[in-house]
């Protein structure tokens, strides 16, 4: 299932097969990255150094197999399988490691389940929001439902209706929604 829109809806959707429409929650993987480092810069009102390691993927905690974390698992029982690779400190290496073991050790989310771990991301990110994480995994253990991650605007657009549970400063150009015309 697949759909593009913009503001004032969906645009074009398409399906190949049933069982499968905006309605259905389904994994959104990778991009449970972005969820992830978007709650890293929201509690810490930033980035800091020690984070973009960990971030961009160089701290050399590289070696590790997502499928051995499973949804009773917690952030820090996924960590425990983690693994260091000196070869792969401050070399780009794309793994799953490098988040988990920041959201153990660095965040201090060893404790949660897949369930905690969405309901901590939505503290900072805002309440609203219906994701979910099948497993405590930050790169790639997120879930939603495509109807739920449609457009709900950026925080105080004045095209936008407000989010109520976190209104942020508006920063021009950051939205690209336009005006309804």
């Amino acid at each position: 299932y697949w759909e593009i829109g913009d503001v004032n809806g969906v645009k074009v959707s398409g399906q190949i097969g049933s069982g499968t429409d905006g309605s259905t929650e389904m994994s959104i993987a990778s991009a449970s990255k972005w969820v992830y480092s978007t709650y890293v810069v929201q509690k810490h009102n930033g980035v800091s150094s020690t984070d973009i390691p960990y971030l961009n993927f160089t701290s050399g905690y590289s070696v590790f197999n997502p499928t051995t974390c499973n949804p009773t698992d917690t952030v820090a029982s996924c960590d425990a399988t983690v693994q260091y690779d000196n070869q792969t400190l401050n070399q780009f290496d794309y793994s799953g490691g490098h988040m988990q073991r920041h959201a153990d050790l660095s965040m201090g989310l060893g404790a949660l389940n897949g369930t905690q771990f969405a309901d901590e991301l939505r503290s900072q990110l805002g309440s609203e929001l219906t994701f979910t994480f099948t497993s405590p995994q930050p790169a790639g253990g997120g879930a939603a439902v495509v109807a739920a991650r449609r457009c709900t605007g950026c925080a105080n657009d004045p095209h936008l209706p407000p989010r109520p549970s976190r209104a942020r400063p508006h920063v021009p150009g950051a939205c690209r929604h336009r005006a309804p015309t």
